[in-house]
């Protein structure tokens, strides 16, 4: 029977990798892709300049900016199943590591993709003035709307605001902020009555405290140990 790493070796083997998920290729910060693509409608009509084919330069034209548009199109909605899929998993966190790391990854891909979106946006802009300045008249699609996305929606920025409030109580769990009280005792002690005396009174000054002790495996700081956990401290 074929386990499931040989049928995944053989599809590397057959087809290769494939492409690297959005997330993983990040844009390289000083590329100008509207720039870049600037002067594809003019070479365009350069080419068909004086031959027959300059009545179809027009149409031509109109379907390059078009294909731009297009994509816009299939990244928004890609895009939109992103942004549900975090709404989703902010609702699913339990604190486990694995439900957290997925929902970094969903938020991270829903970055990537509103990236993408802007900069189609901007290449196609470039090509619709490109346009106009040719045939005269605005470029706009046969159907829906030519608009910009504002940018990232409140689902990316509630995950992004989740993730950083899961960063911010890890730090605040290894420098807590209320007073710290310090506590050690022998490694034979067994009252742990008196122990959980002296700790209540202090917690009752000092609601907010943190307790330091030596993690001995035995005695009064086992004991402190145990009244912290019983106490939520």
């Amino acid at each position: 029977m074929e386990s499931a790493t040989a049928r995944i070796m053989d599809n590397l083997a057959l087809f290769g990798p494939g492409p690297l998920a959005a997330e993983d290729d990040p844009l390289p910060e000083a590329r100008d892709f509207a720039g870049a693509v600037a002067g594809l409608v003019g070479a365009l009509a350069d080419a068909f300049d004086a031959s027959p084919f300059e009545a179809y330069t027009e149409d031509l034209a109109w379907g390059l900016v078009n294909l731009f548009h297009r994509r816009i199109g299939r990244l928004e909605r890609d895009l939109a199943e992103t942004e549900t899929a975090c709404r989703s998993l902010i609702a699913d966190q339990d604190g486990s590591e694995a439900r957290s790391v997925e929902l970094e990854r969903a938020s991270a891909r829903a970055r990537a993709l509103a990236e993408h979106v802007s900069e189609f946006e901007a290449m196609r802009d470039r090509l619709a003035d490109e346009f106009a300045m040719l045939t005269g008249s605005l470029w706009k699609p046969r159907s829906g709307s030519r608009k910009r996305r504002p940018g990232l929606t409140a689902a990316v920025i509630d995950a992004k605001d989740f993730m950083a409030a899961r960063r911010q109580r890890a730090l605040d769990a290894m420098a807590p902020k209320g007073p710290l009280i310090g506590f050690s005792g022998g490694a034979d002690w067994t009252d742990a009555d008196a122990v959980f005396r002296v700790l209540d009174k202090l917690r009752g000054r000092h609601p907010d405290m943190a307790l330091a002790h030596t993690a001995q495996a035995r005695g009064a700081d086992l004991i402190a140990a145990r009244w912290a956990e019983i106490r939520g401290v």
